[in-house]
């Protein structure tokens, strides 16, 4: 016979057609867990792990949501601020700049002025010499 072959066996000459029963073969029935029954509780407990499985990574999905969402939210509440922020600042260095001349000025003017004062107590001086 080749390997290739198939072989058919009919069930009647297996004889497992007819059910046959302990008292009759005279054997003591024994308990065991038929094959079917072993496929359904493992199938049942995959089914189980699947489903915890499939929960878990909806969970998982829906945080990594959530924490995408509230990230978009902080970035952009932090970008405004600091928008704000770096404006606020160039206001203050632009005042401060303003200030810095004004002072600067007034120096000026009190130098000018304080000049101008010493020469007039030095004309004044001459004058009631004279």
């Amino acid at each position: 016979m080749e390997p290739e072959e198939e072989i058919y066996v009919n069930l009647e000459d297996l004889d497992l057609s007819k059910p046959q029963r302990p008292e009759d073969t005279g054997a003591k029935p024994m308990k065991t867990d038929s094959l079917a029954e072993r496929e359904t509780r493992t199938c049942s407990w995959f089914k189980v792990a699947t489903l915890c499985l499939g929960l878990l990574t909806f969970l998982l999905l829906l945080s990594v949501v959530a924490v995408s969402v509230l990230y978009q939210r902080d970035f952009s509440q932090l970008s405004r601020d600091l928008a704000n922020q770096t404006g606020e600042r160039n206001q203050l260095l632009m005042m401060y700049q303003n200030l810095t001349n004004e002072r600067d000025q007034l120096d000026v003017n009190l130098k000018m002025a304080e000049h101008h004062l010493d020469q007039m107590r030095t004309d004044s001086g001459e004058d009631s010499f004279i």
